[in-house]
């Protein structure tokens, strides 16, 4: 299960090492750990993969990456700007999987912690019912389908993976359902687009989203240098400034119609 207030302890001092630990499957959906295999691209060899380990961590994206049977298909194979590195892998803009978190955030407002916990046990069995898509040491991927054929026994995963369900119980207590549907957000659709504007709708005005992502920028500090001196602002940070030129134009018939956003 999930360490909902934990997740970020016990950290590793070699991350060219992979955790032994357990780990849920999707953590190798979703990134590229060095001593695990990348798609159909071989082993992740590490930092020889990352621009600039320092600033940027050591670890790939990998949800937005076409694998190299696709290469020339879904990847841009003209002599232009970083043609390697352009994709035209389709994206979901919505999934089944966020609808049925939404539903169960929803479900949770109204009491019926029940039907959430039918909602988020869904998301998560589709992963634990099918192991196919759990990454293997050894086998072949399908990018089509994102499955591997080949030796689906525990010995053969590439991680020591596990996955659980929630209990009645548990959910029984409205703030843990909260916490619990929150973070199967964050596991389930890391890397798509949708933490900032979760966090934002959440925050609500009460500071939290500025506590969360400072914190968060804090503890990567010594793994990475790009968070370090950055800060989230409460009442500033949530939204981006208007551009002034555009500000200029509404406003140029002498009467205030398009103020900037606090803060800039």
């Amino acid at each position: 299960m999930p360490l909902l207030d934990t997740w970020y302890t016990g950290e590793q001092t070699d991350k060219l090492v992979p955790y032994s630990g357990s780990v849920d499957p999707r953590i190798d959906f979703t990134i590229g750990r060095p001593g695990i295999p990348y798609l159909d691209w071989g082993v992740h060899p590490g930092d020889d993969w990352i621009r600039n380990p320092s600033a940027d961590g050591h670890f790939s994206p990998k949800k937005n990456v076409y694998a190299q049977a696709q290469k020339g298909t879904y990847s841009d194979v003209s002599a232009y700007w970083a043609p390697t590195e352009l994709t035209a892998n389709n994206v979901n803009l919505m999934r089944f999987s966020d609808v049925l978190l939404m539903a169960a955030e929803a479900e949770i407002e109204v009491g019926s912690t029940a039907k959430a916990l039918e909602y988020v046990n869904r998301v998560r069995s589709r992963v634990k019912d099918h192991q196919s898509t759990w990454v293997q040491k050894t086998g072949t991927f399908n990018p089509a389908t994102y499955t591997y054929s080949g030796d689906t026994t525990s010995a053969n995963f590439a991680g020591n993976y596990h996955i659980g369900l929630y209990t009645a119980a548990q959910f029984a207590d409205k703030d843990f359902a909260t916490k619990a549907v929150r973070f199967e957000r964050r596991l389930e659709l890391a890397m798509e687009g949708h933490r900032f504007f979760d966090l934002k709708r959440w925050d609500n005005g009460t500071g939290t989203m500025a506590d969360i992502l400072n914190a968060y920028a804090k503890r990567e500090t010594p793994y990475e240098t790009y968070s370090a001196d950055k800060v989230f602002v409460k009442g500033k940070s949530e939204n981006f400034p208007i551009p002034q030129d555009q500000i200029d134009l509404a406003n140029n018939q002498g009467k205030e119609v398009l103020k900037q956003n606090p803060g800039y």
